[in-house]
C-alpha cells in the first residue's frame, strides 16, 4: 500500500470483512510493521511496503470514508463532520510500532456519547 499512497491512489482500509481482524488496532499494526499479529516474518513482509501510523490512521478513518462517498460527513475529526471515535491508553503515534496491537480502547464515543467505557483502567 505505501506505493500506492505515495502515488497518490486512496487506500481504504476495513476491518469488517472475513479475511481482516475485526479489531483496527491489529490492522494499523500489521500495516505499520508488515507482520503478523504473531511478530512474523522478522523483518515484516515486503518491509518497504511499510506505512507510517499516521496513513494506517488516515486509511481507516478518512479513506474509508471517501470510499463510501461519505467524505463530507466523516472521516475526520472537523467541525460539524460525524465524530464518532475511541480513546486509547496510549500516544498511538508515539508508542513502538510493536505495542500497537496491545493497546486498549479506554472510551469509544459515538454521536458524544460514552457508549463503551474500560473500567479495567
Amino acid at each position: 500500500f505505501k506505493t500506492l499512497i505515495d502515488m497518490g491512489v486512496h487506500t481504504p482500509y476495513g476491518s469488517d470483512c472475513p479475511v481482516e481482524p475485526f479489531n483496527v488496532l491489529h490492522g494499523i499494526y500489521c500495516a505499520v510493521t508488515r507482520k503478523t499479529l504473531e511478530g512474523l516474518p522478522v523483518e515484516g513482509w515486503l518491509p518497504e511496503q511499510k506505512v507510517t501510523t499516521l496513513q494506517a490512521i488516515s486509511s481507516f478513518t478518512k479513506e474509508g470514508a471517501f470510499a463510501s462517498f461519505e467524505e463530507d460527513a466523516k472521516g475526520i475529526i472537523k467541525e460539524g463532520m460525524l465524530a464518532d471515535l475511541v480513546a486509547l491508553d496510549n500516544d498511538i503515534l508515539e508508542i513502538e510500532p510493536h505495542k500497537i496491537k496491545d493497546m486498549k480502547v479506554d472510551y469509544t464515543i459515538v454521536d458524544g456519547v460514552i457508549v463503551y467505557e474500560n473500567i479495567c483502567n
